[in-house]
């Protein structure tokens, strides 16, 4: 199969709505924003600045990406958030695993494990702590 040397070139922007790494950053800013709202629209400002303008600006995505990871991500949490009957489903969970609780410290290992090889960012930032650490470790 050829591709055509213009689908190959765009190719990341095709399937770019709405950008993943904004909708989850704007869902984990309106659990910050539920829990505190002027920490929550601090945490707005600095991620539609960092998470949304400057990857409008790079051109990894385009402004509806970001309109609709905003609308996405907040409305999910939101909906979630105010059902009580997913509420008790989760409470029933974590009784459930209570006795088992490794179980849910693997699923947590897993999921931050996928949340570093999806960001490099955060690589950059464990990179960077490790070999601070082993200058410390060295002296």
């Amino acid at each position: 199969m050829i591709l055509d040397s213009r689908m190959a070139e765009n190719w990341d922007h095709l399937g770019s709505f709405p950008s993943d790494t904004a909708t989850l950053y704007f869902s984990l800013i309106t659990i910050i924003f539920l829990e505190s709202p002027l920490v929550g629209g601090i945490a707005l400002l600095w991620s539609s600045v960092t998470g949304g303008v400057v990857r409008i600006a790079v051109g990894n995505h385009y402004p509806s990406d970001i309109l609709g990871a905003l609308v996405l991500g907040p409305g999910c949490v939101y909906l979630i958030a105010k059902n009580r009957y997913i509420l008790m489903f989760f409470d029933r969970i974590l009784n459930v695993f209570q006795s088992t609780e490794y179980i849910l410290n693997g699923l947590f290992f897993i999921f931050l494990a996928e949340a570093y090889d999806l960001f490099p960012g955060l690589q950059s930032i464990v990179k960077g702590l490790i070999m601070v650490g082993k200058r410390l470790v060295s002296r």
